[in-house]
């Protein structure tokens, strides 16, 4: 099987043109609830009245109504990136059957509603990280108010980051805030800023990573429920249907999926590192290509 550059080139543009747009959104609905959509008030009422990591799942704080929009803005990525694939499968099959549309919508309906697609959701909606850092925050801060600004700097953030936000601080207040000037508003802005900049670039990362993920994983299951349609409505062989697994070949191919690169395996078995199909892991530029063998074993 010879690489086939149109399809490698499509499968980048159409990834990286809806995972810029979903990661742009993710952004700024981070940014967004913070400045507009978090009940700072009565976030911190709910502290100062002992609820802990409940004040989180209060709806009057607004947290679910983030979880809700992140939801909706990557569950209309995932469709997008699914009829992506699908388009690829069937444009670069090099055979023109004629599939049921209503069959490859229904496949793909299932997939979204597939166990791990859910957990997936909801590992990018849950609050992990702001659980982390209220209970942290909390346990270290008096002032009700500062309390509040440090959970909300943590909107967005995975536990590890959320770690390395507070560690910073931490930090921060150690050096600036005991020296001869002592604790002066100045100082502690200063902190904040430096701060918020640590905690902007990592939700920024965040958001990135996750849209790119997401939109890879769906561009891949795309492709494969067109491939599999194709077969059960008996337009292809599936004895014959090989796939091949491709890096982009440049100098940021990571140590798991170089070796990976160019293995060719029968549709229905997995690659080394039991892999089915792209991302092996988070930010995997890979894809597959599939193709239908002849007689000849040549691709059709």
């Amino acid at each position: 099987m010879k690489v086939n550059r149109r399809e490698r080139t499509a499968n980048r543009k159409a990834r990286e043109s809806i995972s810029g747009k979903l990661g742009t959104e993710l952004d700024a609905i981070f940014d967004r609830f913070r400045i507009q959509g978090l009940n700072r008030t009565r976030l911190g009422q709910s502290i100062q009245g002992g609820a802990g990591v409940g004040a989180i799942n209060n709806p009057v704080n607004g947290f679910r109504t983030l979880s809700a929009q992140l939801d909706v803005a990557v569950s209309r990525s995932i469709d997008e990136a699914l009829d992506a694939g699908i388009r690829l499968g069937e444009g670069f099959a090099n055979i023109a059957p004629s599939v049921d549309r209503a069959v490859i919508n229904e496949a793909a309906a299932s997939y979204i509603n597939r166990p791990n697609v859910q957990q997936g959701l909801r590992a990018i909606t849950n609050m992990d990280g702001v659980r982390s850092a209220l209970t942290d925050v909390v346990r270290g801060e008096t002032n009700i108010v500062r309390v509040v600004d440090q959970i909300a700097e943590n909107i967005g953030l995975t536990p590890a980051q959320s770690k390395q936000v507070r560690n910073l601080r931490r930090k921060l207040q150690q050096t600036r805030l005991t020296t001869p000037l002592g604790d002066t508003p100045l100082l502690r802005a200063g902190i904040d800023a430096d701060v918020e900049n640590l905690a902007r670039r990592l939700r920024r990362n965040r958001a990135r990573a996750i849209a790119d993920n997401e939109t890879q994983r769906a561009i891949q299951a795309g492709e494969r429920i067109w491939w599999n349609c194709a077969i059960s409505e008996g337009e292809v062989d599936g004895d014959r249907v090989v796939k091949r697994w491709f890096t982009l070949r440049d100098d940021d191919v990571c140590p798991i999926c170089e070796p990976l690169d160019g293995q060719v395996i029968p549709l229905t078995d997995s690659f080394d590192g039991q892999w089915s199909e792209p991302p092996a892991h988070f930010s995997c530029r890979c894809f597959i290509e599939y193709r239908e063998l002849g007689p000849d074993g040549q691709a059709l």
